[in-house]
């Protein structure tokens, strides 16, 4: 068996996306965005009494809600609507039916900026991919993940992971790694403001230690060069904050990917971390 030297670059790429659907923060007077300022039309419905919404069809138009005693009949047409049920939505109401013990609402696309006519918000997360994120209860879920790939007390094990199994450039290669973890504790940092023209101002940071450690088994029979790129999890993240009396649901993706390069001449195995 020959064993020659190999060029080996293992590269981590942490991908975020942060969509705000609708949400909720206090009125800070001091606030380097001004005053918070709510359209006069706009109804929460989780601060109502008497109403919870049931049904939305699948073109996303018509809402229909639950209604009790309690219910005062205060939403008409041309209001607002925001709620977080049915992982939040905020909608103009176009119509609307009343009956004994449901109200349905037809309805068109709105956005914050027809809610929020000046404020801001600036604010962090905490987000841990270790074995932590079972038990905190932060609806931070493991929604997939490469084969071998798992959640431990290390953070994320990637022992027993393939990162390629097949034939490039004519020769046969097996790349996998034995054993080997990856801990990322990130925090991020964002922040908005709204004025009457809209949207006027977003940023966001992301910050925080990356820490692996790996050994890998390449097995090939001949001269090779390749590059990869695998996705080894992909997690969500959801809560729920305030705005004012506005309920904004965050969902943040955090995607974790692999690249690699090789560039090696083995006949037979080859181990290397």
């Amino acid at each position: 068996m020959k064993k020659r030297p190999i060029i080996l670059a293992l590269v981590l790429y942490t991908l975020f996306y942060l969509f705000i659907s609708c949400g909720k923060y206090p009125t800070q007077s001091d606030s380097p965005y001004g005053e918070t300022i709510l359209a006069n039309n706009l109804k929460v419905i989780d601060n109502m009494d008497g109403i919870e919404l049931f049904n939305i069809d699948s073109h996303h138009i018509n809402y229909t809600f639950e209604v009790s005693n309690y219910y005062s009949n205060s939403i008409e047409i041309g209001d607002i609507i925001i709620g977080t049920n049915f992982g939040g939505y905020i909608r103009r109401v176009t119509g609307l039916t009343r009956y004994p013990d449901r109200l349905e609402l037809k309805t068109e696309y709105a956005t914050l900026a027809d809610a929020i006519i000046n404020g801001g918000i600036d604010t962090t997360i905490n987000l841990t991919t270790g074995a932590e994120v079972s038990k905190r209860g932060d609806n931070f879920d493991l929604v997939s993940a490469a084969k071998g790939v798992s959640i431990s007390d290390k953070g994320i094990d990637l022992s027993g992971m393939s990162l390629y199994a097949g034939n490039t450039q004519g020769v046969s290669v097996d790349v996998k790694v034995i054993d080997g973890s990856i801990s990322f504790d990130p925090k991020l940092e964002y922040g908005f403001g709204m004025n009457s023209k809209g949207l006027n101002l977003f940023h966001s940071f992301v910050s925080g230690d990356l820490n692996y450690d790996y050994n890998l088994k390449i097995t090939a029979n001949g001269k090779f060069g390749m590059t990869g790129l695998k996705n080894i999890a992909e997690f969500h993240y959801n809560t729920t904050q305030m705005f004012g009396t506005i309920p904004i649901l965050e969902v943040v993706t955090l995607k974790l990917d692999i690249g690699f390069i090789i560039s090696a001449t083995i006949d037979g195995d080859f181990i290397c971390g």
